[in-house]
């Protein structure tokens, strides 16, 4: 075995790197912060480095006298000093004393240790350990306190607990038993891993015993004192690595060295020295399992924090408090970085704690505290305090820190939120020490009488952000005064105002050291969207104050914007779709009469595709249903029946029926001998789809229309095949459906229906003009879902309706060869209506109910177009009729609805609601085909497309006439 030549070995250096001596050669710059003194009892000194916050790396033999393991007992009288002058105070004292087992007395094998620290050791970064094989040559740093000398002196070293530093190269890696022998030719016996120096003096190879004998600047070794002090090498990027921990030393045989002994016994050898260090490499596994600081993450999903089973290795993490015999003090930097929650159930003490993980919770519960004694860092997930965390500082980045229990720490925030109480509930969250917010934000949740706080014992300085949240059905009081944060002093002057919340405002005042919002209201009109949104809100603000409304407003103010203009649409969601809704019935009533008319005049009734839908509506107990059922099923878009060249029309993107589907008398078209019949009977149920898309909410609806419409006509005078007048009347029931895009609001109307109408036809001249008259009935229903609001209002109300159309046409024939003529019809047309609604107030919805005020919608349409077809007929009977069409309307009389209205309740506000102008003019092509294949078949097929400002529509049908 080579034998030390003290307890353990210092810092020497060659004359030259310390020209002023070596008392005044040491680190005064502090440029190795990480490596400590470590006294042990009253004389006895090592060194160590810094492992990590509890641990400090050092020798096991400095705890050894002879083959006796002192650990405990001396562990007991050790402390650590990280000063570069050792004599100042210690930084920690020694809590447990690990020594590697291998250690039996005898250097090198096993010789490292570890010191656990009675405190963390912060502020100084720990040392990086290395995990494989160095390579020699390469230059090495030793550093250490123990005794220091010149390389030419060994008489003159002194002992005064100075951290120093020398250099060397690193001759030798390898087992032990390949270093030189001692100088009684004693060989080491030990296959412990070292790297070893010696100490070359310049000038001299004869002190050399390893590597290369030229001495490098600033060489030099180690003395007693330095044991476990650290070998380093530097990386490429400048970092330090350590690579051994300091065994012994011995000068070898056969080389000329510097020693002398010093008069307490200590032998100093200089200059021909060589020193090994135990290979930190090979102790990975030891140093990871055996280090006091231990990492613990808790695992998956929910778990209590004296569960073991919830913390990975499966050991609860608290710490362990005074001196620890046998090594056994464990420490534990602790992470939440897997969804779940962990819930103190214990008082706990740990290092740090770290939540980084937007699942982690951790429920801080009473009575019970947890202490970190470094700190505390929240980058996301959830703290909840209801009990105490104490730490030296609380560092929140991210996630959320809530609850009404008490943090001890200094709280500084540059991200996530800060929540006093928490989610939902109101409290108080109170910081025993100072506050400081560069970032994040402050949430402050208000009640109409409370408020959450922030309430700390030291400076509290705001820099972030404050955002409120209102609880409860009812917001504060307008002119209400919330403090929100408190602390010994009060610096908000960087903090913006919290963002209003629907009506209900925010700004911020100082009150000493309070800061308080104060809560406002603003004009709810600010808040509309469209025109009715405005016109609802501008009544509203006159309402505000009034006992009646206070509920609304409550419900009201509170909502933020989108849902406010939502909301005021709501309110005054008063429907305006009557007028086009009688348009499109009006249309269709008159329509089914003009359509008789012509099928009269054309000598024969038409049994199309479309109608023969409608033949089965008729036969149905309920036609007017059956056809309402039919449009509901029809695909959204998809017309029933083409639109017609002539006759009334409704400007809504609605189609008119074709001729009538049933009919006795003349020109019934079923057989019988009608040319010599003067009178007949019709009947024509129908089904209509019409759709608005309007820019406002209450402009985007569909309505389904179904009706029946019948009569009785006679031939005044004429052969109705050339010429003929034509009076008759009829009669007609209607449904109609209204449902919104948006909303679920509905209107249904019903309207019971009468006319007289009329042809005339002579030659290629024909006419034909109708009257009518409708009994209306309107059930509305406005759904009001908004805020704490869950109403609906209901009303209901009549109307009467005047409608009339007339119509002319010509039909010019020429010749222009080939099977068939040219037929070009022109035609003008002029259609009016006149509706008025009663006016009506709503039931079911309390304040929010609205009387509506009587109204009158007028139309005046002109219409004017032609077709152009040319029928050709072949020897073998058929017939080809194609057909193209354009019809122009305008709209003389009203184009939107306006309709006054008012909250029904004593002191509500008028407004006014108004429909979006549907554009005063249309355009109405077409094209056609036609095949008679027999006399008994025909077929035929179209194309339809209305243009209007605003809308269009388009529709592809077939039809099939069949001649019984």
């Amino acid at each position: 075995m080579l034998a030390p030549t003290g307890a353990a070995q210092a810092i020497s250096i060659r004359d030259d790197a310390a020209p002023d001596g070596i008392a005044a050669y040491y680190d005064s710059g502090n440029a190795y912060p990480n490596v400590g003194a470590i006294r042990i009892g009253t004389e006895s000194y090592c060194t160590g480095t810094l492992l990590n916050a509890r641990s400090m790396l050092t020798a096991s033999h400095c705890f050894f006298t002879g083959t006796t393991n002192q650990a405990d007992g001396l562990g007991r009288l050790t402390n650590v000093s990280f000063s570069p002058e050792a004599g100042a105070a210690a930084t920690a004292q020694a809590t447990s004393v690990r020594v590697n087992a291998a250690f039996a007395g005898e250097i090198p094998t096993g010789d490292i240790a570890l010191i656990a620290f009675d405190r963390p050791v912060t502020g100084l970064t720990p040392v990086v350990v290395a995990t494989s094989e160095q390579a020699t040559g390469q230059r090495v740093i030793l550093v250490g306190y123990g005794l220091s000398a010149l390389g030419s002196d060994p008489d003159g070293a002194i002992s005064d607990s100075r951290r120093r530093v020398s250099y060397n190269v690193l001759d030798f890696v390898g087992a032990a038993t390949g270093l030189p022998p001692t100088q009684d030719g004693s060989s080491q016996d030990s296959s412990q891993v070292v790297a070893a120096i010696d100490f070359d003096a310049p000038g001299y190879p004869s002190t050399n015993s390893l590597g290369a004998a030229v001495a490098i600047t600033g060489e030099g070794s180690v003395l007693p004192g330095d044991s476990g002090g650290p070998m380093f090498v530097t990386l490429a990027d400048g970092q330090l690595l350590q690579i051994g921990v300091l065994s012994g030393g011995y000068p070898p045989q056969g080389v000329d060295f510097e020693a002398a002994e010093l008069p307490d016994g200590t032998t100093v050898i200089t200059y021909g020295d060589v020193d090994f260090w135990p290979a930190v490499w090979t102790f990975q596994d030891w140093l990871s399992s055996n280090s006091f600081l231990q990492t613990a993450s808790a695992v998956a999903g929910d778990g209590s924090w004296s569960a073991a089973s919830h913390w990975s290795g499966g050991v609860v993490p608290n710490n362990a408090s005074g001196f620890v015999a046998g090594g056994a003090a464990r420490y534990y930097d602790v992470s939440l970085n897997q969804a779940g929650t962990t819930a103190l159930d214990m008082n706990a003490t740990v290092d740090t704690l770290t939540v980084n993980n937007d699942g982690a919770a951790l429920a801080l519960a009473s009575p019970w505290t947890l202490t970190t004694e470094v700190g505390t860092t929240l980058a996301a997930g959830q703290v909840d305090v209801a009990g105490g965390l104490v730490a030296p500082w609380l560092r929140v980045t991210g996630g959320t820190l809530s609850g009404s229990g008490t943090v001890t720490a200094a709280v500084t925030q540059t991200g996530g939120t800060i929540s006093p109480g928490g989610a939902g509930a109101i409290g108080t969250l109170t910081v025993t020490g100072p506050v400081s917010q560069t970032g994040g934000v402050l949430l402050a949740e208000l009640s109409s009488t409370a408020a959450d706080r922030l309430s700390a014992s030291g400076a509290v300085s705001l820099a972030g952000g404050l955002q409120v949240a209102l609880l409860g059905t009812a917001p504060p009081a307008d002119g209400a005064v919330f403090t929100v944060a408190s602390g010994a002093s009060m610096d908000a002057a960087a903090l913006a105002a919290p963002a209003d919340i629907g009506a209900v405002t925010f700004s911020l005042r100082a009150a000493g050291s309070d800061l308080q919002v104060v809560v406002g209201r603003q004009a709810l009109a600010g808040q509309a969207d469209g025109a009715t949104g405005r016109s609802v809100a501008g009544a509203l603000d006159g309402m505000r104050g009034q006992a009646a409304f206070a509920g609304l407003f409550d419900s009201l103010d509170p909502l933020p914007s989108f849902q406010m203009a939502r909301a005021l649409d709501q309110l005054g969601g008063v429907s305006t779709t009557a007028g086009a809704t009688s348009r499109t019935t009006s249309a269709q009533f008159l329509g089914a009469a003009s359509q008789r008319v012509g099928a009269v005049r054309s000598g024969g009734g038409e049994l199309g595709s479309a109608n023969a839908a409608g033949l089965r509506a008729l036969l149905s107990p309920a036609p007017e249903a059956a056809a309402l059922l039919a449009a509901e099923q029809a695909p959204a878009g998809e017309r029933l029946v083409r639109p017609r060249l002539s006759g009334p029309t409704d400007a809504q993107g609605a189609t008119l029926a074709e001729a009538p589907v049933f009919a006795l008398g003349r020109d019934s078209g079923f057989g019988l001998a009608s040319t010599e019949l003067r009178w007949g009977v019709w009947a024509q149920p129908y089904g209509v789809r019409a759709a608005r898309r309007g820019d406002a909410v209450g402009d985007r609806w569909d309505t389904t229309v179904g009706g029946v419409t019948g009569g009785a006509d006679y031939l005044l005078r004429g052969d109705g095949v050339t010429e003929g007048l034509l009076v008759g009347a009829s009669l007609g029931y209607a449904k109609a459906d209204t449902g919104y895009r948006e909303i679920t609001d509905e209107v249904k109307s019903r309207a019971w229906q009468a006319g007289v109408y009329g042809g005339w036809w002579q030659g290629p001249w024909s006419a034909d003009a109708g009257l009518g008259f409708a009994l209306n009935r309107y059930e509305s229903r406005r759904d009001l879902n908004f805020g704490t609001t869950n109403a609906t209002a209901e009303g209901r109300y009549d109307g009467r309706e005047y409608s009339a159309y007339a119509e002319g046409r010509y039909r010019h024939e020429v010749a222009v060869g080939g099977p068939g003529r040219l037929e070009l019809v022109p035609l003008a047309g002029l259609q009016a209506l006149r509706l008025q609604t009663d006016g009506y107030t709503e039931t079911g919805a309390g304040a929010m109910n609205l009387s509506v005020a009587s109204d009158t919608v007028t139309s005046l349409r002109s219409s004017l177009g032609a077709a152009l077809a040319y029928p050709m007929a072949f020897q073998d009977g058929t017939t080809l009729r194609p057909e193209l069409r354009a019809r122009w309307s305008h709209e003389f009389g009203d184009t939107d609805t306006v309709v006054d209205a008012s909250f029904a309740a004593a002191g509500g506000g008028a407004f006014q609601v108004s429909s979006g102008d549907l554009g005063r003019d249309a355009a109405l092509l077409g094209a056609g085909l036609e095949a008679q294949l027999s006399p008994r078949l025909t077929l035929g097929a179209a194309y339809d497309v209305q243009l209007q400002e605003g809308y269009s529509a388009q529709a592809v049908t077939g039809r099939v006439r069949v001649a019984f």
